[in-house]
Protein backbone atom coordinates (compact mmCIF):
# COMPACT_ATOMS: atom_id res chain seq x y z
CA UNK A 1 0.00 0.00 0.00
CA UNK A 2 1.43 3.13 -0.74
CA UNK A 3 0.88 6.05 1.46
CA UNK A 4 -0.16 7.99 -1.03
CA UNK A 5 -3.13 5.83 -2.26
CA UNK A 6 -6.48 7.21 -2.02
CA UNK A 7 -8.58 5.24 -4.34
CA UNK A 8 -12.43 4.94 -2.80
CA UNK A 9 -11.41 7.14 -0.26
CA UNK A 10 -14.78 8.89 1.29
CA UNK A 11 -15.45 10.93 4.52
CA UNK A 12 -17.07 10.42 7.46
CA UNK A 13 -18.17 12.98 9.66
CA UNK A 14 -19.06 14.18 12.77
CA UNK A 15 -21.54 16.36 14.22
CA UNK A 16 -21.49 19.37 16.40
CA UNK A 17 -18.40 19.64 17.81
CA UNK A 18 -18.63 21.76 20.83
CA UNK A 19 -17.37 21.74 24.71
CA UNK A 20 -17.81 18.45 26.71
CA UNK A 21 -20.46 19.79 28.78
CA UNK A 22 -19.77 17.42 31.22
CA UNK A 23 -22.00 16.81 33.83
CA UNK A 24 -22.97 14.01 37.02
CA UNK A 25 -24.82 11.34 35.99
CA UNK A 26 -25.90 11.25 39.29
CA UNK A 27 -25.32 7.93 42.33
CA UNK A 28 -24.60 5.96 39.01
CA UNK A 29 -22.55 2.60 38.86
CA UNK A 30 -21.74 0.64 35.99
CA UNK A 31 -22.36 -2.78 36.20
CA UNK A 32 -21.39 -5.67 34.52
CA UNK A 33 -20.94 -9.70 35.04
CA UNK A 34 -18.48 -9.66 32.63
CA UNK A 35 -15.62 -6.77 33.81
CA UNK A 36 -16.52 -6.29 37.19
CA UNK A 37 -13.39 -4.92 37.94
CA UNK A 38 -13.53 -1.95 35.75
CA UNK A 39 -16.66 -0.56 37.32
CA UNK A 40 -16.84 2.67 39.61
CA UNK A 41 -18.99 4.54 41.40
CA UNK A 42 -20.06 8.06 39.11
CA UNK A 43 -18.41 11.43 41.38
CA UNK A 44 -20.20 14.25 40.97
CA UNK A 45 -18.33 16.52 37.99
CA UNK A 46 -16.91 19.86 39.15
CA UNK A 47 -16.09 21.05 35.85
CA UNK A 48 -18.54 24.14 34.26
CA UNK A 49 -21.08 22.78 32.01
CA UNK A 50 -20.85 24.43 28.27
CA UNK A 51 -23.13 26.59 29.27
CA UNK A 52 -22.05 28.51 32.17
CA UNK A 53 -18.62 29.04 29.45
CA UNK A 54 -20.93 30.34 26.93
CA UNK A 55 -22.74 32.62 29.36
CA UNK A 56 -19.62 34.12 31.01
CA UNK A 57 -17.88 34.82 27.02
CA UNK A 58 -21.27 35.86 25.37
CA UNK A 59 -23.66 37.19 28.00
CA UNK A 60 -26.78 35.38 27.08
CA UNK A 61 -29.97 36.16 28.71
CA UNK A 62 -31.12 33.44 30.82
CA UNK A 63 -33.98 32.37 28.79
CA UNK A 64 -31.50 31.08 26.30
CA UNK A 65 -28.99 29.65 28.54
CA UNK A 66 -31.65 27.37 29.85
CA UNK A 67 -32.80 26.34 26.47
CA UNK A 68 -29.45 25.06 26.12
CA UNK A 69 -29.51 23.45 29.07
CA UNK A 70 -32.34 21.53 28.12
CA UNK A 71 -31.07 20.31 24.97
CA UNK A 72 -28.71 18.73 27.20
CA UNK A 73 -29.74 14.23 27.96
CA UNK A 74 -29.30 11.99 30.22
CA UNK A 75 -26.72 9.19 28.34
CA UNK A 76 -29.88 6.75 28.96
CA UNK A 77 -32.54 8.68 26.94
CA UNK A 78 -29.52 9.02 24.36
CA UNK A 79 -29.69 5.34 24.08
CA UNK A 80 -33.28 4.60 23.71
CA UNK A 81 -33.10 7.25 20.66
CA UNK A 82 -29.80 5.41 18.97
CA UNK A 83 -30.29 1.40 19.94
CA UNK A 84 -27.50 -0.55 18.46
CA UNK A 85 -25.74 2.48 17.12
CA UNK A 86 -24.74 3.51 20.86
CA UNK A 87 -21.15 3.07 22.83
CA UNK A 88 -22.19 4.04 25.89
CA UNK A 89 -20.76 3.42 29.49
CA UNK A 90 -22.03 0.09 29.87
CA UNK A 91 -21.16 -0.57 26.72
CA UNK A 92 -17.64 0.17 27.18
CA UNK A 93 -17.60 -1.49 30.61
CA UNK A 94 -18.36 -4.96 28.85
CA UNK A 95 -15.42 -4.16 26.41
CA UNK A 96 -12.99 -2.90 28.35
CA UNK A 97 -10.31 -5.91 28.78
CA UNK A 98 -10.21 -5.83 25.10
CA UNK A 99 -9.84 -2.44 25.01
CA UNK A 100 -7.40 -1.62 28.00
CA UNK A 101 -9.43 1.04 28.54
CA UNK A 102 -9.69 2.77 31.77
CA UNK A 103 -12.83 3.27 34.28
CA UNK A 104 -14.72 6.36 33.86
CA UNK A 105 -15.24 8.64 36.81
CA UNK A 106 -17.76 10.66 35.23
CA UNK A 107 -20.28 10.81 32.84
CA UNK A 108 -21.42 13.86 30.83
CA UNK A 109 -24.47 14.55 29.55
CA UNK A 110 -25.29 14.46 25.90
CA UNK A 111 -24.62 17.26 24.21
CA UNK A 112 -27.08 16.72 20.86
CA UNK A 113 -30.31 17.23 21.75
CA UNK A 114 -32.90 14.82 21.08
CA UNK A 115 -33.72 15.59 17.80
CA UNK A 116 -30.17 15.50 16.08
CA UNK A 117 -30.26 11.82 17.55
CA UNK A 118 -33.34 10.87 15.51
CA UNK A 119 -32.01 11.74 12.43
CA UNK A 120 -29.11 10.23 13.24
CA UNK A 121 -30.04 7.39 14.48
CA UNK A 122 -29.98 4.99 11.71
CA UNK A 123 -26.54 6.40 10.08
CA UNK A 124 -24.59 7.46 12.84
CA UNK A 125 -22.44 5.79 15.81
CA UNK A 126 -23.11 7.72 19.25
CA UNK A 127 -19.79 6.59 21.15
CA UNK A 128 -18.63 8.13 24.29
CA UNK A 129 -14.50 9.04 24.42
CA UNK A 130 -12.49 7.23 26.48
CA UNK A 131 -9.20 9.23 28.16
CA UNK A 132 -6.69 6.91 28.88
CA UNK A 133 -5.89 3.26 28.84
CA UNK A 134 -5.98 0.75 32.16
CA UNK A 135 -2.75 1.30 32.95
CA UNK A 136 -2.84 4.92 33.18
CA UNK A 137 -1.17 6.14 29.78
CA UNK A 138 -3.49 8.17 27.37
CA UNK A 139 -5.76 6.29 24.74
CA UNK A 140 -3.55 7.53 21.88
CA UNK A 141 -2.94 5.89 18.40
CA UNK A 142 0.62 4.87 19.40
CA UNK A 143 -0.54 3.37 22.58
CA UNK A 144 -3.62 1.81 21.10
CA UNK A 145 -0.83 0.20 18.73
CA UNK A 146 0.92 -1.20 21.54
CA UNK A 147 -2.13 -2.93 22.58
CA UNK A 148 -3.37 -4.43 19.48
CA UNK A 149 -0.16 -4.84 17.55
CA UNK A 150 0.20 -5.21 14.16
CA UNK A 151 0.74 -8.74 12.76
CA UNK A 152 -2.49 -10.65 11.98
CA UNK A 153 -1.00 -13.36 11.96
CA UNK A 154 -0.20 -13.08 15.60
CA UNK A 155 -3.84 -11.88 16.74
CA UNK A 156 -6.50 -9.48 15.37
CA UNK A 157 -8.01 -7.32 15.31
CA UNK A 158 -4.87 -5.25 14.96
CA UNK A 159 -3.03 -2.19 13.14
CA UNK A 160 -1.36 -2.40 9.70
CA UNK A 161 1.68 -2.72 9.54
CA UNK A 162 3.31 0.67 9.19
CA UNK A 163 5.57 3.02 11.67
CA UNK A 164 5.97 6.11 9.81
CA UNK A 165 3.13 8.42 11.91
CA UNK A 166 4.52 6.63 15.74
CA UNK A 167 6.66 10.22 15.69
CA UNK A 168 3.49 12.49 14.94
CA UNK A 169 1.90 14.55 17.22
CA UNK A 170 -1.93 13.38 16.05
CA UNK A 171 -0.49 9.69 16.90
CA UNK A 172 1.93 10.34 19.87
CA UNK A 173 -0.50 12.94 21.39
CA UNK A 174 -3.67 13.68 21.22
CA UNK A 175 -6.55 11.61 22.62
CA UNK A 176 -10.51 11.74 23.00
CA UNK A 177 -11.91 13.83 25.43
CA UNK A 178 -14.75 12.60 28.13
CA UNK A 179 -17.37 13.53 25.86
CA UNK A 180 -20.18 12.30 23.53
CA UNK A 181 -18.68 11.51 19.38
CA UNK A 182 -21.28 11.16 17.02
CA UNK A 183 -19.48 9.37 13.80
CA UNK A 184 -21.12 8.17 10.43
CA UNK A 185 -20.95 4.62 10.11
CA UNK A 186 -20.18 4.26 6.35
CA UNK A 187 -18.64 6.40 4.06
CA UNK A 188 -21.12 8.95 1.42
CA UNK A 189 -21.94 7.73 -1.67
CA UNK A 190 -21.07 10.91 -3.56
CA UNK A 191 -17.84 12.21 -1.25
CA UNK A 192 -15.92 8.88 -3.36
CA UNK A 193 -12.56 9.94 -4.84
CA UNK A 194 -13.59 13.60 -4.56
CA UNK A 195 -9.82 15.43 -2.96
CA UNK A 196 -10.33 15.95 0.59
CA UNK A 197 -10.18 20.03 -0.03
CA UNK A 198 -13.03 19.90 -2.10
CA UNK A 199 -15.18 17.88 0.31
CA UNK A 200 -13.92 20.25 3.31
CA UNK A 201 -15.32 23.14 1.47
CA UNK A 202 -19.05 21.19 0.66
CA UNK A 203 -19.43 20.40 4.24
CA UNK A 204 -23.09 21.46 6.21
CA UNK A 205 -23.15 23.19 9.22
CA UNK A 206 -21.74 21.32 12.17
CA UNK A 207 -20.10 18.84 10.02
CA UNK A 208 -16.56 18.21 10.25
CA UNK A 209 -13.46 15.49 9.61
CA UNK A 210 -13.39 12.94 12.08
CA UNK A 211 -9.76 12.55 14.18
CA UNK A 212 -7.98 10.03 13.39
CA UNK A 213 -7.58 8.34 17.06
CA UNK A 214 -12.05 8.92 16.70
CA UNK A 215 -12.20 6.81 13.75
CA UNK A 216 -9.39 3.92 15.89
CA UNK A 217 -11.17 3.96 18.68
CA UNK A 218 -14.71 3.57 17.34
CA UNK A 219 -13.26 0.84 14.88
CA UNK A 220 -12.30 -1.39 17.99
CA UNK A 221 -14.98 -0.90 20.11
CA UNK A 222 -17.61 -1.11 17.44
CA UNK A 223 -15.57 -4.82 16.23
CA UNK A 224 -15.71 -5.93 19.85
CA UNK A 225 -19.24 -4.97 20.97
CA UNK A 226 -20.61 -6.51 18.00
CA UNK A 227 -18.92 -9.75 17.51
CA UNK A 228 -16.44 -8.95 14.93
CA UNK A 229 -18.65 -6.84 12.52
CA UNK A 230 -16.08 -3.60 10.41
CA UNK A 231 -16.86 0.11 10.33
CA UNK A 232 -15.02 1.13 6.96
CA UNK A 233 -14.43 -2.77 6.20
CA UNK A 234 -12.75 -1.64 2.23
CA UNK A 235 -13.20 2.00 2.82
CA UNK A 236 -10.49 5.06 3.84
CA UNK A 237 -11.73 7.70 5.84
CA UNK A 238 -10.71 11.06 5.22
CA UNK A 239 -9.44 12.58 9.11
CA UNK A 240 -9.43 16.15 10.48
CA UNK A 241 -5.69 15.94 11.57
CA UNK A 242 -2.61 16.30 9.41
CA UNK A 243 1.13 15.32 9.46
CA UNK A 244 4.24 17.77 10.16
CA UNK A 245 4.88 18.18 6.44
CA UNK A 246 0.83 19.55 6.26
CA UNK A 247 -0.51 16.60 4.26
CA UNK A 248 -3.82 14.99 5.07
CA UNK A 249 -4.36 11.96 7.17
CA UNK A 250 -6.83 9.42 6.35
CA UNK A 251 -7.58 5.99 8.19
CA UNK A 252 -9.92 2.58 7.91
CA UNK A 253 -9.91 0.03 4.95
CA UNK A 254 -9.06 -2.98 8.04
CA UNK A 255 -9.40 -5.10 4.84
CA UNK A 256 -7.63 -5.09 1.27
CA UNK A 257 -10.77 -6.07 -1.29
CA UNK A 258 -7.82 -7.29 -3.72
CA UNK A 259 -6.29 -9.56 -1.10
CA UNK A 260 -2.76 -8.06 -1.15
CA UNK A 261 -1.80 -6.06 1.61
CA UNK A 262 -2.58 -8.25 5.12
CA UNK A 263 -5.22 -7.26 7.26
CA UNK A 264 -5.01 -4.40 9.79
CA UNK A 265 -6.52 -0.99 10.61
CA UNK A 266 -4.88 1.86 8.67
CA UNK A 267 -3.32 5.07 8.99
CA UNK A 268 -1.88 6.96 5.79
CA UNK A 269 -1.07 10.68 4.85
CA UNK A 270 -2.28 11.97 1.21
CA UNK A 271 0.73 13.72 -0.25
CA UNK A 272 0.23 17.23 -1.00
CA UNK A 273 1.92 18.32 -4.81
CA UNK A 274 5.16 21.07 -3.83
CA UNK A 275 7.06 22.75 -5.72
CA UNK A 276 9.42 20.02 -4.52
CA UNK A 277 7.79 18.13 -7.43
CA UNK A 278 8.64 18.40 -10.90
CA UNK A 279 9.50 16.55 -14.54
CA UNK A 280 12.52 15.94 -16.16
CA UNK A 281 12.20 15.38 -19.75
CA UNK A 282 13.29 12.26 -21.95
CA UNK A 283 14.53 13.18 -25.38
CA UNK A 284 13.18 10.70 -27.84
Amino acid sequence: MQMDEIRGAGRAVVLGTHSDGSHSAGPFEVSSEKSKRYTVPVREATRKTYSDTVTESQGLRNKEVRHLRKSYLDWQEAKKIMGKNFIGPDELSLIAGELSSAPMSTIPKVHYDAKVLKKAAKDYLLILGVVKMNDGKPMTLNNMRAHFGFDPAVSEPCFYNQDWYCKEKFADKATLKNKWYLIRKEVIKETRGVRPDVLLGKLKKGEQFPSAILTAFAFFAYYFLHDGAFLWKHDFIWCSDKDKNGDRIYTGRYTDPKKINKNGFNIHRHLSIRPCYGVVTQLS
